[in-house]
């Protein structure tokens, strides 16, 4: 039966897409534009806490990332860090997985058309702005980020989304098919080749048609970047002895064996991180990272975290990834496999980049809730 559309399922709709503008859209060439989309955000966020307040309907993945940004607030305040940078991540990420689970509870296929729609709007328009400005404007700049390699995670989840909505019969094969040539081509054109792997591994994936292929692929990705982030970011062996690794590294990712310096950058958050291993230096901006690392992250999510928090808030953040896991497994279905494959796409990306919390907690929130968006598709 046919779910007619109420004014609470648009304004969930309209918080959700504000929500992700700020996160996601970079208009700082348009400062007034820039500042409106910043300002609705905040009342996006309102809107959805004045909406759960009253019965306290948080949801258990709420609470988790909820509790993750308790203990990253506490730190960041110990070290006397950016609450800037903290309350950014978190306002968010609360705000946008939030809503996501108020609008689930209303009707999972409307939720995932909404995240569905907004993100091809983004997508598109993103491809659209490449063909145009190749090299970015000004400072390497891009509708979906500050640099090459932003765009590749909206991609990413933009393409787990849209298998949702395809298995809800909201999109068909063709659409998904486009989506992702448009993806593949965008980062070919940037130049991110992190970013293309990452979006020919999710295209590939969509046509393993036998779940035993899709199980067998997922677990090798999974230990793939297991090997890769133990190895080459943790123990940093000299991948020159070993041929494979280097073809890997310099013919299929475009890359020298430092990662385009990204080695040193993980030498020196290695140093800092034990210097303050168990509780990080708390959220910090760009500028402190430029002023340690003379870089604007630590280019690896794990360091990134260890940074903010050290074992304390990694720990939690793992708590989050095995529930969301756990969660999924537990009621195993098409879009469970396909979303715990972005997952781990994701987190291979992340070998190489520190991407944004509200994507990376966006994701997981995909694959915490894959169960309930899987009931509304089994009968389509």
């Amino acid at each position: 039966m046919h779910e007619k559309t109420t004014t609470y399922d648009i304004l969930n709709s309209i918080a959700i897409f504000f929500i992700l503008s700020n996160a996601n859209l970079y208009l700082g060439f348009i400062p007034i534009l820039q500042a409106t989309v910043s300002g609705l955000r905040a009342l996006a966020v309102a809107y959805a806490f004045f909406v759960a307040l009253p019965q306290m309907r948080f949801g258990n993945y709420t609470v988790l990332v909820g509790i993750f940004y308790f203990i990253a607030g506490l730190l960041t305040i110990a070290h006397e860090g950016s609450l800037h940078a903290w309350a950014a991540n978190a306002v968010n990420s609360l705000g946008l997985v939030l809503l996501i689970y108020l609008s689930m509870l209303r009707s999972p296929k409307y939720t995932i058309g909404t995240l569905a729609f907004i993100l091809d709007i983004f997508i598109c328009a993103n491809f659209i702005f490449t063909l145009i400005y190749p090299d970015g404007i000004g400072e390497e700049f891009y509708l979906l980020g500050i640099n090459r390699n932003s765009p590749g995670p909206v991609l990413i989840c933009g393409m787990v989304v849209h298998y949702y909505a395809y298995k809800s019969g909201l999109r068909n094969k063709l659409t998904f098919i486009i989506l992702g040539a448009i993806s593949i081509i965008t980062t070919i054109i940037i130049g991110s080749m992190t970013s293309t792997v990452g979006c020919v591994l999710m295209v590939l994936f969509f046509f393993i048609p036998f779940e035993k292929i899709r199980k067998v692929v997922l677990i090798t990705l999974f230990a793939f970047y297991l090997t890769f982030q133990a190895f080459l970011v943790f123990f940093q062996n000299d991948l020159s002895v070993n041929r494979m690794a280097t073809f890997f590294v310099e013919e299929v990712m475009q890359k020298d064996l430092s990662f385009t310096n990204r080695t040193f950058v993980w030498t020196d958050s290695y140093r800092l991180i034990r210097q303050s291993p168990i509780t990080g230096y708390g959220m910090q901006d760009s500028e402190w990272f430029e002023q340690q690392l003379m870089v604007k992250s630590a280019h690896n999510i794990v360091y990134q975290i260890l940074l903010y928090g050290g074992y304390l808030l990694f720990i939690m953040f793992l708590i989050v990834i095995f529930a969301c896991i756990r969660r999924a497994l537990k009621h195993k279905t098409d879009l469970t496999s396909y979303s715990l494959f972005g997952v781990c796409t994701f987190f291979f990306m992340m070998i190489m980049e520190a991407y944004s919390m509200s994507l990376i907690f966006f994701i997981l929130c995909l694959t915490y809730y894959s169960s309930e968006f899987a009931n509304n598709t089994e009968n389509t």
